[in-house]
């Protein structure tokens, strides 16, 4: 079990920047002695400066803040068939929750990955 905060800053497109405050943990428990189960829920606060409701080259310097709460939920499954072998399967959620323009830029996105893991 790890629980974690992650501060980072990174350039946007959209606005001058944005940083990041996510919390996260990580859960890995090995189940008998061939299958191991992975949990990573994280929260992230993300704080855009200099948001740009329309994007002007020549404009970098005006805009207002804006503020996103993301969501993200791993959860995975794995089965070592063989010392040297391991199958899986993970299932990821990321939802966006943001109040610009009343919701337009929330989303919620589901992926399924399967996994096979060969050592030699």
């Amino acid at each position: 079990l790890a629980l974690g905060y992650e501060r980072s800053f990174q350039d946007s497109v959209a606005a001058n920047f944005y940083v990041d405050d996510q919390l996260y943990m990580v859960f890995e428990q090995k189940l008998g002695r061939r299958w191991q189960l992975t949990l990573e829920p994280a929260i992230r606060f993300r704080h855009y400066e200099s948001f740009r409701e329309q994007f002007d080259p020549d404009d970098l310097e005006t805009g207002s803040a804006r503020d996103d709460t993301l969501g993200e939920l791993r959860a995975g499954l794995a089965l070592y068939t063989f010392p040297w072998l391991l199958v899986g399967g993970a299932y990821n959620l990321e939802v966006n929750a943001s109040g610009w323009r009343g919701g337009e830029a929330e989303y919620s996105k589901h992926v399924v990955l399967l996994r096979l893991e060969a050592a030699f």
